[in-house]
């Protein structure tokens, strides 16, 4: 150990080596959105958005704008980013406006193209969506199933990557596909769908619903991301419309598997450099 401090390589190496095992046994970390989506909730939708931008939301009879997915509003939060989703819409999800068009805000495209768009402040590389789909539920409706509300939310997606001019050109800049077509419900080599059992694809309409996970089959590089050509569930209520009521998204993190690499050809490099010093 004195042979290891009085060299500062050494020394760093061993820092290095360090961060590295613990780092091993830390779980994906998550980019949390909530302060850039609140400030667009005070802006209103007259002052533009800034982080979250949708093809509509719907402003009657409440506000269910597109930032609402990421300022945590209607969640019960345990600790951030695990919590429950509620069943009150007005100022909590966020949904279209019928057949996606005549809403306030960005120009409507018509229920073919459906997307909502982030800004997620900074370059990430993402590795799991956490998604809490549209969970709404009025007394006197199912909570689930072809007669419930929660039927407008998303089933089937494409995933695409841009730029701040893609972003900011409200669905008509260039973005480029990283996943196209995926159905949640039937992901196959789209990635991995895991939810326990308050969770599901598909909200429930109870207050207790905990959403999904969605693992990428490969981590993506991007700041700027988009859920594009949405698809519900149909039914009777998803037709017309669909929402979201948040979404979490997580960075990756090496395998345990590569950081014990790492960390045994850190020890090795270490040994070999203190036996060196000794035969010198």
């Amino acid at each position: 150990m004195k042979t290891m401090l009085r060299n500062p390589v050494l020394a760093a190496m061993a820092v290095g080596l360090a961060c590295l095992v613990s780092a091993s046994s830390a779980e994906a970390d998550f980019i949390d959105l909530r302060a850039m989506a609140l400030a667009d909730t005070a802006g209103g939708i007259a002052a533009g958005t800034n982080s979250v931008k949708a093809s509509s939301s719907y402003a009657e009879y409440g506000t269910r704008y597109a930032w609402n997915v990421s300022n945590g509003s209607g969640m019960a939060w345990s600790t951030f980013p695990t919590g429950t989703a509620g069943t009150g819409a007005t100022g909590n999800m966020w949904l279209t406006t019928a057949n996606n068009v005549g809403h306030t805000g960005e120009a409507g495209t018509g229920m073919s193209n459906v997307w909502i768009a982030w800004d997620l402040g900074a370059t990430y590389t993402i590795s799991k969506i956490h998604i809490w789909n549209y969970n709404e539920w009025v007394s006197g409706f199912d909570h689930s199933g072809y007669y419930s509300f929660s039927y407008r939310g998303m089933k089937t997606v494409s995933l695409q990557t841009g730029d701040a001019a893609a972003f900011m050109g409200n669905g008509n800049g260039t973005w480029t596909n990283a996943l196209t077509g995926v159905d949640l419900s039937s992901i196959g080599g789209n990635g991995t769908i895991t939810y326990d059992l308050n969770g599901g694809v598909s909200g429930t309409g109870f207050d207790t619903y905990t959403g999904f996970d969605w693992t990428l089959p490969t981590p993506i590089t991007t700041r700027y991301l988009r859920f594009n050509n949405i698809g519900t569930f149909g039914g009777a209520y998803g037709g017309s419309y669909a929402g979201l009521s948040e979404v979490v998204f997580f960075t990756s993190v090496p395998e345990p598997a590569t950081m014990a690499f790492l960390a045994f050809g850190g020890l090795s490099m270490i040994g070999a450099a203190i036996r060196r010093r000794r035969t010198a």
